[in-house]
């Protein structure tokens, strides 16, 4: 018998690009025209993965990478 798939539920907080920004360098999700893709910000340019500059308005929100799922839940909050 096969058990079944362990779903994980993630919430993300996505940010208005035109109010906040991502620091630089860091991988974030973007909103480009609707979809969600993986993307930085180089100064004052939005980068997709590959490199290549995303015009500024294709991007509305963006959100921080989920962190990646657990099988250790231990409180991590200091004693």
């Amino acid at each position: 018998m096969n058990a079944a798939p362990l779903a994980i539920r993630v919430a993300l907080d996505f940010f208005a690009a035109d109010i906040a920004l991502p620091d630089d360098d860091i991988t974030v999700l973007a909103d480009i025209d609707g979809e969600v893709w993986q993307a930085y910000r180089d100064g004052d340019i939005w980068r997709d993965m590959s490199g290549q500059p995303i015009d500024a308005a294709r991007v509305t929100y963006w959100a921080h990478m989920p962190a990646a799922p657990s099988i250790n839940n231990q409180e991590k909050t200091p004693k």
